[in-house]
């Protein structure tokens, strides 16, 4: 192939669960992540990979591509598009980016057609029983909502080149009762906003009780700032020793924290189709 940097379609396959295409029967350009060293490489295949996890921590680039079908200097053009579109996308998510979404970001800039597959952009953060007190999820690092929020914004902009399988969450059935329905967030705001860094028996307790609000409540009174507001709420900074987000190390309340995450990503995608139907 050439090393025009336009790509006119290709298919991007994470790591998370759904369905994928079989990768040796494609015949067309696609992405994988982050996998060992030692897996071949695959004819049509773009590997990209973290420095880390391509054994270059030293790197100038934060993703590192390899290719049998593409040349090197196509590859090289590539990581500077990766590098540039992880700036831009820490900026808006006060995160950094996971390496799915900067691929996507510097691919739907070269203007081809893209499909993703195993990307849902919706990882459980439940911790097990046994799990030492200060050790963090992996998933914990990443601002999920907030690269929700991009994504679906993504889907609606570029719905002719921009096809994600298993982004789409299900939503709650409509409500057809005259009995109103209670705001939830002023309580999960408040609850989030005087926490301090030193757990507390009473903030979990109603983090337990938010909880079990029914999906639909968070759906009819979503909107956007309180939504953005609640985003650093559901992960940690990677460079501070201390958080005031203590609950994202709590073993027995992370499945309450899972299934608020979930709600509020609900919310997210009920705003979107509310914007749709006009």
């Amino acid at each position: 192939m050439g090393s025009s940097y336009s790509l006119p379609y290709c298919k991007i396959v994470g790591n998370g669960p759904g369905p994928a295409p079989a990768l040796d029967q494609l015949g067309t350009p696609f992405v994988r992540f982050n996998l060992a060293l030692s897996e071949k490489l695959l004819e049509q295949e773009i590997r990209i990979c973290n420095r880390k996890q391509a054994g270059q921590p030293d790197s100038p680039f934060p993703f590192l591509v390899n290719s049998l079908s593409f040349p090197f200097v196509w590859c090289e053009q590539l990581q500077h598009r990766l590098a540039e579109s992880a700036i831009a996308l820490e900026r808006m998510l006060s995160c950094r980016p996971t390496a799915g979404l900067v691929t996507t970001h510097a691919m739907l800039q070269m203007g081809g057609a893209l499909q993703l597959y195993r990307m849902p952009l919706r990882p459980r953060m439940l911790r097990a029983a046994n799990m030492p007190a200060r050790q963090p999820l992996a998933a914990a690092y990443h601002n999920w909502m907030g690269e929700r929020r991009l994504a679906l914004q993504w889907v609606k902009t570029h719905e002719t080149q921009l096809e994600w399988t298993g982004l789409q969450l299900a939503l709650p059935l409509a409500d057809t009762s005259d009995k109103p329905i209670a705001n939830p967030y002023p309580a999960l705001l408040r609850c989030f906003e005087s926490s301090t860094c030193t757990p507390s028996d009473s903030t979990a307790d109603t983090l337990r009780q938010m909880a079990t609000v029914q999906p639909l409540a968070w759906c009819l009174h979503a909107n956007y700032a309180e939504l953005n507001a609640l985003e650093t709420c559901f992960y940690l900074d990677r460079d501070s020793a201390i958080t005031p987000n203590w609950w994202l190390y709590h073993n027995s309340l992370s499945l309450s924290i899972d299934r608020l995450m979930l709600r509020l990503m609900q919310a997210q995608q009920y705003l979107v189709a509310q914007q749709e139907l006009g």
